[in-house]
Protein backbone atom coordinates (compact mmCIF):
# COMPACT_ATOMS: atom_id res chain seq x y z
CA UNK A 1 0.00 0.00 0.00
CA UNK A 2 2.57 2.61 0.42
CA UNK A 3 4.07 1.78 -2.69
CA UNK A 4 1.01 2.70 -4.19
CA UNK A 5 0.93 6.17 -2.15
CA UNK A 6 4.39 6.88 -3.71
CA UNK A 7 3.77 6.02 -6.68
CA UNK A 8 0.50 7.95 -6.77
CA UNK A 9 2.31 10.91 -4.43
CA UNK A 10 5.87 11.48 -6.98
CA UNK A 11 3.49 11.74 -10.49
CA UNK A 12 4.01 14.70 -11.98
CA UNK A 13 0.26 15.76 -12.14
CA UNK A 14 -1.47 17.55 -9.89
CA UNK A 15 -4.53 14.90 -8.17
CA UNK A 16 -7.83 16.09 -8.04
CA UNK A 17 -9.31 12.68 -6.75
CA UNK A 18 -9.02 8.81 -6.21
CA UNK A 19 -11.48 7.04 -7.39
CA UNK A 20 -12.05 3.92 -5.60
CA UNK A 21 -15.18 1.32 -5.42
CA UNK A 22 -16.61 0.39 -2.55
CA UNK A 23 -15.37 -3.26 -2.01
CA UNK A 24 -16.36 -4.17 1.37
CA UNK A 25 -13.40 -3.88 4.13
CA UNK A 26 -10.59 -3.90 1.11
CA UNK A 27 -11.86 -0.16 0.29
CA UNK A 28 -12.36 1.12 3.68
CA UNK A 29 -8.11 -0.13 4.23
CA UNK A 30 -7.48 1.22 1.26
CA UNK A 31 -9.22 4.80 1.18
CA UNK A 32 -8.51 5.34 5.11
CA UNK A 33 -4.87 4.75 4.21
CA UNK A 34 -4.76 7.07 1.21
CA UNK A 35 -6.31 9.80 2.96
CA UNK A 36 -3.95 9.96 5.89
CA UNK A 37 -1.44 10.35 3.15
CA UNK A 38 -3.18 13.90 2.49
CA UNK A 39 -4.91 12.34 -0.88
CA UNK A 40 -8.19 13.41 -2.20
CA UNK A 41 -10.63 10.47 -2.00
CA UNK A 42 -14.12 9.20 -3.35
CA UNK A 43 -15.62 5.80 -2.92
CA UNK A 44 -18.12 5.33 -5.34
CA UNK A 45 -20.80 2.30 -5.61
CA UNK A 46 -19.68 -0.47 -7.88
CA UNK A 47 -23.11 0.11 -9.61
CA UNK A 48 -22.65 3.27 -10.58
CA UNK A 49 -19.29 2.33 -12.34
CA UNK A 50 -20.95 -0.27 -13.81
CA UNK A 51 -23.91 1.42 -15.39
CA UNK A 52 -21.43 4.38 -16.57
CA UNK A 53 -19.29 1.87 -18.73
CA UNK A 54 -22.52 0.47 -20.09
CA UNK A 55 -23.02 4.05 -21.18
CA UNK A 56 -19.57 4.32 -22.60
CA UNK A 57 -20.46 0.70 -24.33
CA UNK A 58 -18.22 -0.56 -22.69
CA UNK A 59 -18.59 -3.77 -21.45
CA UNK A 60 -15.43 -6.27 -20.73
CA UNK A 61 -14.69 -6.24 -17.09
CA UNK A 62 -10.93 -6.56 -16.53
CA UNK A 63 -8.88 -4.64 -13.78
CA UNK A 64 -7.33 -2.63 -17.00
CA UNK A 65 -10.78 -2.08 -18.77
CA UNK A 66 -11.79 -1.01 -14.41
CA UNK A 67 -9.21 1.05 -13.87
CA UNK A 68 -10.05 3.33 -17.30
CA UNK A 69 -13.80 3.58 -16.42
CA UNK A 70 -13.42 4.65 -12.82
CA UNK A 71 -10.42 7.16 -14.32
CA UNK A 72 -13.30 8.48 -16.92
CA UNK A 73 -16.01 8.43 -14.18
CA UNK A 74 -13.84 11.09 -12.39
CA UNK A 75 -13.38 12.67 -14.79
CA UNK A 76 -15.66 13.48 -16.31
CA UNK A 77 -18.44 13.33 -13.31
CA UNK A 78 -16.01 14.88 -10.99
CA UNK A 79 -17.89 13.17 -7.97
CA UNK A 80 -17.40 15.30 -4.54
CA UNK A 81 -14.97 14.46 -2.29
CA UNK A 82 -15.98 13.66 1.51
CA UNK A 83 -14.65 13.87 4.44
CA UNK A 84 -13.38 10.03 5.64
CA UNK A 85 -15.07 8.94 9.02
CA UNK A 86 -12.45 10.90 11.78
CA UNK A 87 -9.94 9.56 9.60
CA UNK A 88 -10.20 5.91 10.61
CA UNK A 89 -6.80 4.71 11.64
CA UNK A 90 -5.72 1.22 10.12
CA UNK A 91 -6.21 -0.55 13.42
CA UNK A 92 -9.84 1.35 13.80
CA UNK A 93 -11.01 0.21 10.42
CA UNK A 94 -9.86 -3.51 12.06
CA UNK A 95 -11.58 -3.16 14.99
CA UNK A 96 -14.92 -1.78 12.96
CA UNK A 97 -14.53 -4.66 10.48
CA UNK A 98 -14.18 -7.31 13.01
CA UNK A 99 -17.61 -5.80 14.99
CA UNK A 100 -19.42 -5.79 11.60
CA UNK A 101 -18.38 -9.40 10.65
CA UNK A 102 -19.40 -10.71 14.36
CA UNK A 103 -22.97 -8.56 14.42
CA UNK A 104 -23.42 -10.49 10.88
CA UNK A 105 -22.71 -13.91 12.43
CA UNK A 106 -25.12 -13.53 15.00
CA UNK A 107 -27.66 -12.15 12.22
CA UNK A 108 -26.73 -15.02 10.40
CA UNK A 109 -26.94 -17.65 12.98
CA UNK A 110 -30.62 -16.40 14.06
CA UNK A 111 -32.05 -16.53 11.05
CA UNK A 112 -30.40 -20.51 10.13
CA UNK A 113 -31.79 -21.31 13.65
CA UNK A 114 -35.62 -19.66 12.58
CA UNK A 115 -35.20 -21.70 9.23
CA UNK A 116 -34.04 -25.24 10.73
CA UNK A 117 -36.72 -24.47 13.90
CA UNK A 118 -39.62 -23.63 10.69
CA UNK A 119 -38.38 -26.77 9.02
CA UNK A 120 -38.48 -28.92 11.92
CA UNK A 121 -42.13 -27.80 12.17
CA UNK A 122 -43.28 -28.62 8.89
CA UNK A 123 -41.43 -32.21 8.83
CA UNK A 124 -43.06 -32.79 11.86
CA UNK A 125 -46.30 -31.13 11.23
CA UNK A 126 -46.57 -33.30 7.84
CA UNK A 127 -45.15 -36.63 9.85
CA UNK A 128 -48.32 -36.44 12.17
CA UNK A 129 -50.60 -35.81 9.16
CA UNK A 130 -49.56 -38.80 7.39
CA UNK A 131 -49.14 -40.98 10.47
CA UNK A 132 -52.97 -40.10 11.14
CA UNK A 133 -53.90 -40.93 7.57
CA UNK A 134 -51.69 -44.37 7.74
CA UNK A 135 -53.97 -45.79 10.80
CA UNK A 136 -56.41 -48.07 9.90
CA UNK A 137 -60.12 -46.81 10.64
CA UNK A 138 -62.00 -48.78 13.09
Amino acid sequence: MSQLINWIQELDEKIERVVLEATGRYHSLCSGLLAQSGLPVVVINPRQARDFAKALGISAKTDAVDAQVLAAFGEKLQPPLRAQKDRETPAANSVRCLLIKQALSVVLSQTLLKVIWVKSYWRLNSYSKRKQRSRPQR
